[in-house]
C-alpha cells in the first residue's frame, strides 16, 4: 500500500519554496549516515520499520497571517496539509520534526478493522523557533519528543465522533495532535529502549506491535557532530532506471548528494547488477517515473553482486548513501 499521509497537498509554491528554505540545512545531516563501528556500541534500540515505512518531516510553522502543518517527503519536493491542533507557540516560531510513516492493522475488540497510518517521531530538529543543537544529548531530546506525542491511550480510533473535542483536551496539555485524515492518521512517539533491555523488549513490545517491522533493531550511535539512529539491516535502497533492451541502471549517493550509478562503480571491484523479478517489472508497468526507489538484498557471486528487489517505494526521494551500502555489502 502506499504510503501518502493524505490526498491533500499544498498548492501554494511561495509556501513550498518557504518551507524548503527551512529545511534545507537540516537535510545534509539527516541522510549522513556513520558507522556504527566507528562510534562504540549502541546507547538504544527499538524496532527498524526501515523495510515498511517512508520517511517524512513534520513542520508546524505560519505563512502569511496563517498558521500551517504539514508532513514533507525526505527530498522536500513533495508537501500534505495535515489537520493538526497545538500550542501557537509550535506555529509562530516554526516546529520541525522527522520520523517514518507506516500503516498499522488496528483491532478493535479482538476483530480487524481497516489499517491505519501512524507518523511514528524520531528525531526533533526546532521547536518553536529553537534549533536543537547536534551536540545536545540524545537522552534530552528523547523526553521532550515523549512529552509532546504521547496521548495516554486517546485515539481518534476510539473516540471516532468527540475527537476533535478530545485532541483539543490534549493540546491543552501541551500535545501535539493530529485531527485525522482519510486514513486516520495518528502521532507517536518512537519507543526506545536501553540496550541492555533487549530481552524485555523482544518479549514485551514486540508482540505488542501491529505493524510490520524488520526482524532486526535500529541501533542509536551518537556521532560527535549528530545523533543518529542507524539500522541494523541487510537490505538497502537504491533508484532505478530502466534503460532500452531490458537495461536496468542502479544508483546510490555520494556524501555531496550526486548520485553515482553503481553498476558501473560496484564494490569490491564487482558491478552491482539489478535482477529484475515481476515486483519491479510491475512497478514500471503501473506507475508512470523514470526513477523508482527500490529495496535490495544482495548476493555476491563470483564476478558481480546480484541485487534482488524486495520493495519498490514510489514515494522514496532519496537513495540510500554509497558509504551506507558498502557497509551492509562487507556484514553479508
Amino acid at each position: 500500500m502506499s504510503l501518502f499521509p493524505t490526498t491533500e497537498c499544498v498548492s501554494d509554491q511561495r509556501l513550498k519554496t518557504f518551507i524548503k528554505r527551512q529545511l534545507v540545512s537540516f537535510l545534509p545531516r539527516l541522510f549522513f549516515v556513520p558507522s556504527k563501528e566507528l562510534y562504540g556500541a549502541p546507547i538504544a534500540i527499538s524496532e527498524s520499520t526501515r523495510e515498511s515505512s517512508v520517511p517524512y518531516f513534520f513542520v508546524l510553522g505560519s505563512f502569511g497571517r496563517r498558521f500551517f502543518s504539514v508532513m514533507v517527503d525526505e527530498a522536500a519536493d513533495q508537501m500534505y496539509e495535515i489537520p493538526v491542533v497545538a500550542e501557537k507557540a509550535h506555529f509562530q516560531g516554526m516546529t520541525i520534526f522527522q520520523g517514518e510513516l507506516y500503516w498499522e492493522f488496528w483491532q478493535r475488540n479482538g476483530q480487524s478493522t481497516f489499517p491505519r497510518q501512524v507518523f511514528s517521531v524520531q528525531r526533533l530538529l526546532r521547536i518553536a523557533g529553537k534549533v536543537i543543537p547536534p551536540e545536545k544529548p540524545w537522552t534530552d531530546v528523547y523526553p521532550v519528543i515523549q512529552s509532546l506525542f504521547d496521548c495516554n491511550g486517546k485515539d481518534i480510533c476510539l473516540y471516532p465522533r468527540r475527537w476533535p473535542e478530545k485532541a483539543r483536551e490534549l493540546a491543552n496539555l501541551q500535545k501535539i495532535v493530529c485531527l485525522g485524515t482519510l486514513y486516520c492518521l495518528t502521532f507517536r512517539p518512537k519507543r526506545w529502549f536501553a540496550a541492555a533491555e533487549m530481552a524485555t523488549m523482544e518479549r514485551t513490545y514486540i508482540p505488542s506491535l501491529r505493524h510490520c517491522f524488520d526482524p532486526l533493531p535500529a541501533h542509536l550511535v551518537t556521532d560527535s557532530r549528530y545523533n543518529f539512529a542507524v539500522p541494523e539491516t541487510t537490505s538497502f535502497f537504491m533508484l532505478v532506471k530502466k534503460g532500452r533492451a531490458d537495461e536496468w541502471f542502479v544508483f546510490a549517493r555520494l556524501e555531496n548528494d550526486a548520485v553515482v550509478d553503481m553498476t558501473v562503480r560496484g564494490f569490491s571491484g564487482k558491478p552491482l547488477i539489478c535482477m529484475p523479478n515481476d515486483l519491479l517489472v510491475r512497478a514500471f508497468n503501473t506507475v508512470t517515473s523514470s526513477l523508482h526507489a527500490v529495496l535490495f538484498r544482495a548476493t555476491h557471486c563470483e564476478d558481480a553482486i546480484e541485487c534482488e528487489p524486495v520493495a519498490v517505494r514510489p514515494e522514496k526521494k532519496i537513495p540510500d548513501s554509497v558509504a551506507f551500502i558498502e557497509e551492509v555489502l562487507q556484514r553479508k
